[in-house]
């Protein structure tokens, strides 16, 4: 595929098949319906154990609202608990169940086969290439990184 916008369209695809196939992952491995958003809570809440509601929205740019609702979700679902702050009565910290670490597990199991498959079609230099290339592109994006509903 070449000419204007091949690229864009060919990660799109990328992602798009790369996400189909970790939904069908999780979902055969027991935990059906996990979204890239919830991604985006686990990588926060695995980085930061004792993180709130309201320091995650912020990572999230979403609004207070919508961050708690992802949470009460996540707690419906038992990949997230709230527990008592420990200084501060009005707060609860986030921590991710052992529901949330498997979870995390089958994620980082399933990324490290796309990418050894991704060096057998292209060679470990070209995937290196590709992901220096990539890391370099999102590194540059003028507003971060926001979580895909």
């Amino acid at each position: 595929m070449s000419g204007r916008g091949a690229l864009a369209v060919l990660l799109a695809t990328a992602y798009q098949v790369t996400m189909a196939g970790l939904t069908e992952h999780l979902a055969s491995a027991g935990h059906p319906g996990v979204r890239p958003a919830h991604g985006f809570v686990f990588l926060y809440l695995s980085n930061h154990p004792a993180a709130t509601s309201v320091e995650l929205g912020t990572y999230l740019g979403v609004t207070k609202q919508a961050g708690g609702q992802l949470v009460d979700e996540l707690v419906r679902r038992g990949y997230v608990t709230r527990e008592p702050h420990p200084s501060d009565r009005r707060a609860r910290v986030l921590r991710l169940t052992e529901r949330g670490w498997d979870c995390i597990e089958r994620v980082v199991a399933y990324w490290d086969g796309v990418e050894r498959r991704w060096a057998t079609l292209v060679g470990p230099e070209q995937l290196d290439a590709a992901r220096t290339a990539l890391a370099a592109y999102v590194a540059d994006a003028p507003d971060g990184i926001r979580p895909a509903w």
